[in-house]
């Protein structure tokens, strides 16, 4: 899993075919669920597919361009675009069935 910062991102979600980007805080109890399991997804070694998260406090102005009002907030980019959003925690089998329907 990737800690992607305000360029690193933006190089990712070009280059990819899917990204899967959890904004998050480290004093956000549900970002550290989402957190860790997209942290088993990204074991997995999907072809094609990065995972990572975006710490909302260290790189503010990322948030702020994708319009994250909430914490967790997990993107599905394909393509170089927002494919899907999701606010709020998720259960590992949420996230992962989430991520296996639209990849």
């Amino acid at each position: 899993m990737q800690f992607f910062t305000d360029g690193s991102l933006e190089d990712a979600v070009s280059g990819a075919d899917a990204v899967v980007v959890a904004f998050a805080a480290s004093w956000c109890c549900p970002s550290q669920t989402v957190t860790a399991a997209l942290a088993g997804i990204a074991e997995e070694q999907r072809p094609g597919l990065k995972v990572g998260v975006v710490d909302v406090d260290e790189h503010p102005t990322i948030p702020a361009r994708y319009g994250v009002r909430g914490l967790p907030t997990t993107m599905l980019f394909k393509d170089g675009l927002v494919a899907s959003t999701r606010l709020g925690q998720l259960s590992p089998r949420q996230l992962r069935e989430w991520v296996d329907d639209l990849i």
